[in-house]
């Protein structure tokens, strides 16, 4: 039976420095010795394929499934009918994974931690009844919820593992 793996989705105004933060809670978990699988969101459907490439051309020619392979490395294109749950991307493309760590999903019911940078706004986006957790900031805010310091990667990741890995244990 297929399972996600626990999810925390990222979230934020654009250029509050969710890639950053997320980038750096990444490389953390898994020098930590965790499996970390990501998912960003985007809006706009930007895609993979770069257009005039073998794999834009096979997708462009009908292909529900684009497929590429290389050492070390596989993608895959497919159609949907709809956006699929994060559950559901968890389960099918990182159920090996001990977390999956996803930069957006602002509306999805899973547990989220805000980013907020003072130089962009103060007024955060979500509270706790949209499933947020933790709020990583480069300054004061009181939201009910854990305040993380943005400049503190490690930190986020500390509360990640306490929060979501605590049964899972770091692999050798």
């Amino acid at each position: 039976m297929d399972r996600s793996p626990p999810i925390v989705c990222f979230v934020g105004r654009s250029g509050s420095g969710k890639t950053t933060l997320l980038v750096e809670v990444i490389r953390e978990l898994g020098a930590r010795g965790y499996r970390v699988a990501s998912v960003k969101h985007d809006v706009h459907g930007a895609t993979l394929d770069t257009e005039g490439k073998d794999s834009w051309r096979h997708k462009e020619a009908g292909a529900e499934t684009v497929v590429l392979v290389a050492p070390g490395r596989l993608v895959s294109v497919s159609d949907c009918a709809s956006e699929p749950s994060l559950p559901a991307i968890g389960s099918r493309f990182a159920a090996d994974a001990d977390i999956l760590i996803v930069e957006g999903f602002k509306r999805a019911p899973e547990p989220k931690i805000e980013v907020a940078r003072a130089g962009l706004a103060r007024e955060l986006l979500l509270g706790a009844e949209d499933g947020l957790i933790a709020v990583a900031t480069d300054f004061a805010v009181e939201a009910g919820v854990p305040r993380l310091d943005l400049n503190a990667p490690e930190a986020v990741a500390d509360f990640i593992e306490s929060r979501f890995l605590p049964l899972r244990g770091a692999r050798a």
